[in-house]
């Protein structure tokens, strides 16, 4: 799920990490954070319901663009 920490190596858990000065972190960490929003929009749409099967979408696109642009 998201924000979900992976599992740390018992033997890196005291090294921290390591951060490039080149990089503009903040930018990344807003990145980051946006991705992790959308994903959650996502979850929660399931939870609720709201999504179809692959199945189902393939027909749909079938239907609406023809067989030649849906593989």
């Amino acid at each position: 799920m998201v924000g979900e920490e992976a599992p740390v190596d018992p033997m890196f858990r005291d090294v921290p990490p390591y951060r490039s000065p080149e990089l503009d972190w903040e930018a990344i960490d807003r990145a980051n954070a946006s991705m992790e929003a959308f994903i959650k929009k996502g979850e929660d749409a399931i939870e609720r319901g709201e999504w179809i099967s692959h199945a189902d979408l393939v027909a749909e696109l079938k239907a609406r663009y023809g067989k030649k642009h849906v593989a």
